[in-house]
């Protein structure tokens, strides 16, 4: 079966991009060390999914993951 790879992120507006997460960059599984062959795609990434690996070295990571699923009542303000 072929499949077509999709980017993990696109340019929103100059200089602004909007991504996701590979499926299997999670903090659960192994990952290839990329953090100091100096290759840096963003200065700043804000991550939503709490369960994505940690950006690169060098790349300020502003962190707010909240889990993805029905919200429960006894747990709003």
């Amino acid at each position: 079966m072929n499949y077509e790879i999709t980017p993990l992120y696109s340019e929103v507006a100059p200089n602004l991009f909007m991504g996701g997460t590979d499926d299997s960059a999670t903090i659960d599984q192994a990952q290839v060390l990329r953090h100091f062959d100096g290759s840096n795609e963003f200065d700043c990434v804000v991550t939503l999914y709490a369960w994505a690996a940690p950006a690169n070295w060098g790349v300020e990571e502003r962190r707010f993951g909240f889990p993805d699923a029905n919200i429960i009542e006894e747990y709003l303000p």
